[in-house]
C-alpha cells in the first residue's frame, strides 16, 4: 500500500487528477453572490418605494390622452418595476395596499372614463354630440 501511495505522489497522476476530474477540464469555481446588509431593503422603505412607482404609473395612465385602459392589478404588475411583489407581498405593504384600494377600477369606472374620453374627442373634432354616437 505504501508503495502505491509513493508511486502516485511521485507521478504526474495527482496533478492530472486535480486538473482533469471526471473527464472535465479544470475550471475555477465561480463565487456565489455574497448577500450583505447593503442589498437588504427594510419593508417600510420598500413599501414607500413601491408606492412611488405605483403612483407614477397610475397617474400616467389616468392622464394619458389615448383611449383609456382599465387600471387593474395585472396591468400594474406588468408595468411597475418589480411589480410581482404586488402579488407576493402586498399584505406587507400597507401604504401601497391602501392606495391601490382607492385606485383599482371596476368595469363601471372604466366605462365612465371611456364616455368622458369619447366626449372630449368629439368636442375636439367639433362634431355635434348625439346619444347615438356616444353609444358606439
Amino acid at each position: 500500500m505504501t508503495e502505491l501511495m509513493e508511486r502516485f505522489q511521485t507521478s504526474d497522476f495527482t496533478i492530472h487528477h486535480l486538473l482533469n476530474t471526471h473527464g472535465k477540464p479544470y475550471q475555477a469555481k465561480v463565487k456565489k453572490r455574497d448577500y450583505t446588509q447593503t442589498d437588504y431593503t427594510p419593508p417600510k422603505v420598500f413599501d414607500l418605494i413601491m408606492l412611488e412607482n405605483v403612483k407614477r404609473e397610475v397617474e400616467s395612465l389616468l392622464n394619458s390622452e389615448s383611449k383609456p385602459i382599465q387600471l387593474t392589478m395585472g396591468y400594474l404588475v406588468k408595468r411597475v418595476k418589480r411589480g410581482q411583489m404586488l402579488y407576493k407581498k402586498l399584505e406587507q405593504m400597507p401604504f401601497t395596499k391602501a392606495y391601490l384600494a382607492d385606485k383599482i377600477e371596476t368595469r363601471e369606472d372604466l366605462e365612465r372614463r371611456l364616455i368622458d374620453w369619447a366626449i372630449k374627442q368629439l368636442l375636439q373634432q367639433q362634431v355635434v354630440i348625439k346619444r347615438r354616437k356616444l353609444e358606439r
